[in-house]
């Protein structure tokens, strides 16, 4: 992905980040073409990243919507206690 202004890109970013994805993130034009380039020549590495894909999604805390209401919950909890004080 191209980081840009738009937030899908920082999204998209973030979500790979998330499930300890590298080498997907470009920061600029160049640097998006260098990305491409390299892991056209590198096919064995991007077909084993494909296999492990859904895997290293399922284990991410981007899938635990448990976690994440916990998460969440404690967010509002704190908002609302700051806002009583």
């Amino acid at each position: 992905t191209l980081l840009g202004e738009r937030i899908i890109s920082r999204q998209t970013a973030g979500m790979l980040h998330a499930i300890d994805v590298e080498g997907f993130t470009a920061a600029s034009a160049e640097e998006f073409v260098e990305l491409g380039c390299f892991w056209a020549e590198h096919r064995g590495e991007l077909q084993k990243l494909r296999r492990d894909l859904r895997a290293k999604m399922e284990s991410s805390p981007l899938t635990d919507g448990a976690a994440y209401t916990r998460n969440f919950e404690r967010t509002l909890e704190a908002a609302i206690n700051s806002r009583q004080r």
